[in-house]
C-alpha cells in the first residue's frame, strides 16, 4: 500500500494519515472481525478481488491461452485459508503442494533471480550479521531514533583553545590539521535540558586503526567540564556504545577528540575522525534502577576512565 501511495506523489505525512484513516475504516465496517468463521477481510479479497478483478485477467488472457485456476474448488480455498496469516503470507501451501509431489520445482527461485541455496545463504548471512549487531548493541543501549538534529551531532563543533568553529559533516568529529597540537581539542557540547531522563547514549565508529599510534589522539566524554571517560583512537575499527547516566539538568556534556602529539599534516586530521550517532535511549532499563550517580557504561575494548587521565 504504501508503495502505491508514493507512486501517487504522496508525502511522508500524507500517506501516515491516510493509512490512519483506512484502517479506522477498516475497523468500523468489521473487517478485521469473523464472518462466517472466515475474517471478513479474507472474505472481501475472495468475493470482490477475484471475484471481479480475477475475472477480467482471465478475460483477456483467454484469447492468448486457457487459464486454469487449480483452487477453484471452496473445499481447497478453505484449506488455504485454514493457517495463520503469516502462513498464508509466505505461501507455505503451494511449497508443500511442490515439495510433495516435484520437490526439484522448490529449488529454482520462486519470483527471485536466486535459486533455494543462494536464498539460503544470504539469509544465513543476513542473520549472521543481525546476531553479531544485536551481541554488540546491549540492552542498556537503546535504539537509533530520530536524533538526527541533537546538539551533540549536529551542533557547531569548535576548538576548546580559542572557540573557532570547525566546517564539519553531521554526526562527525575532527580536528583541522591547522589546528593540530598537543592539547589540541574538537568538541561539541549541549545543556542538559531533558528532566524525565539523565541518559544519555550514543555510538562511536573511526576508520583508523594503528596499534602502534593509540597514544596520537582520543575521544573524550565531558560533564561539566572534567573528562569523565577517553577512548583510544587506534585501537580498533568496530563500533562501540555508550551510555552516561546520572545526568541532571544544567550538565554541560562535551563530546570532543583531542590531539596527543604535535603532528600537523593532513593525515592525521583524518586520523582523528569520529563518527557520533546519538540513540535512543532503553528508557526501561535505566527506569528500573533508580536514581543513579554520574558514570557511564560502555562496549569499548579501549576505554579509559577519566582518573586514569590525571597527572
Amino acid at each position: 500500500m504504501s508503495s502505491r501511495l508514493k507512486n501517487d506523489n504522496l508525502d511522508e505525512e500524507e500517506i501516515k494519515d491516510y493509512q490512519k484513516k483506512l484502517d479506522a475504516t477498516l475497523e468500523q465496517f468489521g473487517y478485521p472481525d469473523a464472518l462466517h468463521d472466515f475474517v471478513a477481510s479474507d472474505m472481501f479479497y475472495w468475493e470482490i478481488r477475484m471475484g471481479r478483478w480475477l475475472a477480467e485477467i482471465y478475460n483477456e488472457t483467454d484469447p492468448a491461452f486457457d487459464s486454469i485456476s487449480p483452487l477453484n474448488m471452496r473445499a481447497i480455498v478453505e484449506l488455504g485459508l485454514a493457517g495463520s496469516e503469516d502462513e498464508r503470507r509466505s505461501g507455505i501451501m503451494f511449497t508443500e503442494l511442490i515439495d510433495r509431489n516435484w520437490p526439484e520445482l522448490n529449488f529454482p527461485g520462486i519470483n527471485n533471480r536466486n535459486n533455494l541455496y543462494k536464498q539460503n545463504t544470504i539469509l544465513r548471512e543476513s542473520l549472521t550479521d543481525a546476531k553479531a549487531q544485536a551481541i554488540a548493541a546491549p540492552p542498556w543501549i537503546g535504539r537509533a531514533g530520530d536524533n538526527n538534529d541533537h546538539p551533540l551531532s549536529a551542533g557547531p563543533l569548535s576548538m576548546e583553545s580559542n572557540s573557532h568553529t570547525v566546517d564539519c559533516p553531521w554526526g562527525e568529529i575532527k580536528i583541522p590539521a591547522e589546528a593540530l597540537g598537543i592539547g589540541a581539542f574538537a568538541r561539541r557540547v549541549v545543556t542538559w535540558s531533558d528532566e524525565s531522563s539523565g541518559v544519555l547514549t550514543f555510538s562511536l565508529w573511526s576508520n583508523y586503526v594503528n596499534s602502534r599510534g593509540t597514544d596520537y589522539m582520543r575521544f573524550e566524554v565531558e560533564v561539566n567540564g572534567e573528562t569523565l571517560v577517553a577512548h583510544k583512537i587506534g585501537f580498533d575499527s568496530d563500533t562501540s556504545y555508550w551510555a552516561l547516566y546520572g545526568l541532571h539538568s544544567g550538565d554541560r556534556v562535551g563530546l570532543g577528540v583531542r590531539s596527543l602529539r604535535k603532528v600537523i599534516t593532513e593525515s592525521w586530521s583524518r586520523a582523528s575522525r569520529c563518527f557520533i550517532t546519538i540513540l535512543e535511549s532503553a528508557t526501561e532499563y535505566w527506569e528500573r534502577r533508580g536514581a543513579l550517580d554520574l558514570g557511564y557504561a560502555t562496549t569499548s575494548a579501549a576505554a579509559i576512565p577519566g582518573e586514569s587521565l590525571c597527572g
